[in-house]
């Protein structure tokens, strides 16, 4: 090295550095922290005011979604009614879940994917296997692969072998296994757990052939699914048992709980939610004791207490059935979206702008050292 001339000392010393840049870029990918590839479908089925417990069940699992960290970008929401905006509601721009009204699941931040006559079993369907038409939009696509791990909540009215649409048309339990399978086939999925909450819930789920699936259903093949916490002003029960009993368990967790699916489900007792709750998990790969449920809900973003006030009691109508007192100012978990922007464009199957942020800003460092070596050295060497 020493007997080479100044030119021959140069290249050498910028292959060395080529050689330690691609070294460090090595290393840095090889100690980056894995990031889940989390997704969620939620759907509502049912129209009309009375089913207003089916858009308060789907709204209260998307706001756990939301709050164990999973961003609007990876939740597909599907609601069949907007009770919100119906002209029957006391409580205008409102959903509640519970007759007390301390949580207000609609919220202003909500982001409604199909919503209306969009929401039908073929829309569902594609939605799943990723058959759209080409005007389809990337924010209505489900852009999973084969390493995604899929969380699919639906609720509705259901009968053996079949949930209801609209209140017209069905999706029968065959059709769901095959649209899965589908799903199988062409890499959409590395695993999904799927919550039915309708009547005869078992019969959605046991039709199934395709692997590393979990079931889980709020009745048994020939039960009924029971609702609760009838509301004398809005006129409706607020949410179904089963979806109750659920967002208590779920009401605990945080994105590092270890509480197992199996653990989830043996604490929905049929005592409290006058049903017998079922769990196929023949087709996953480990037993449902061994998994944590928040494998399927959580995302990778932090959590960050915020306080907000209700709606204030001037705003709300002036009718007799409506005048009860607002609730107190009350602490709730949600995400301060603005500390985490959307990517600006449509992203590709699985991947999130940023996530690379930490490669890019290496490669960067490398390369302009390789640029600069040589400017250096030379500087030395007169």
């Amino acid at each position: 090295f020493f007997f080479q001339s100044v030119a021959g000392r140069t290249k050498i010393l910028m292959r060395l550095l080529a050689l330690v840049g691609i070294a460090v870029v090595l290393l840095q990918q090889a100690h980056l922290p894995c990031q889940a590839d989390n997704w969620a479908v939620v759907v509502s089925t049912s129209k009309f005011w009375y089913n207003y417990r089916h858009t308060a069940n789907a709204l209260s699992f998307y706001r756990v979604l939301r709050r164990l960290g999973l961003p609007d970008s990876r939740i597909l929401l599907l609601l069949a009614e907007d009770h919100a905006c119906n002209a029957r509601s006391c409580f205008p721009g409102s959903i509640y879940n519970h007759a007390d009204r301390t949580v207000e699941v609609y919220g202003q931040d909500i982001e409604v994917d199909y919503r209306g006559y969009d929401v039908t079993a073929a829309n569902f369907v594609r939605l799943l296997t990723g058959r759209h038409a080409d005007h389809v939009p990337q924010s209505k696509r489900l852009l999973s692969n084969e390493n995604s791990t899929i969380f699919v909540y639906m609720t509705g009215h259901g009968g053996v072998d079949f949930l209801k649409f609209q209140d017209h048309e069905t999706i029968t339990s065959p059709e769901l296994a095959d649209s899965l399978a589908q799903m199988h086939v062409m890499g959409r999925y590395k695993e999904v757990l799927l919550v039915v909450d309708t009547c005869h819930a078992e019969s959605m789920l046991r039709h199934f052939h395709s692997p590393n699936l979990l079931g889980i259903g709020s009745s048994s093949l020939h039960e009924d699914s029971v609702s609760l916490h009838r509301s004398r002003q809005i006129g409706v029960n607020l949410i179904d048992a089963f979806s109750d009993r659920a967002l208590h368990v779920l009401a605990t967790l945080t994105p590092t709980s270890t509480l197992s699916v199996q653990q989830f489900f043996e604490r929905i007792r049929p005592a409290d939610i006058h049903s017998t709750p079922v769990m196929h998990h023949t087709l996953f790969p480990q037993h449902p004791s061994k998994v944590a449920v928040v494998r399927f809900l959580r995302g990778t973003r932090e959590l960050e207490p915020l306080e907000f006030p209700r709606q204030p009691q001037a705003s709300q109508p002036t009718v007799a059935a409506c005048s009860v007192e607002p609730p107190e100012i009350h602490r709730a978990w949600l995400l301060r979206d603005s500390r985490w922007p959307q990517p600006a464009g449509p992203a590709g199957p699985g991947t999130k702008n940023g996530e690379h942020t930490q490669e890019a800003a290496a490669f960067l460092g490398v390369f302009m050292g390789i640029i600069l070596a040589p400017v250096l050295l030379r500087m030395v060497a007169r």
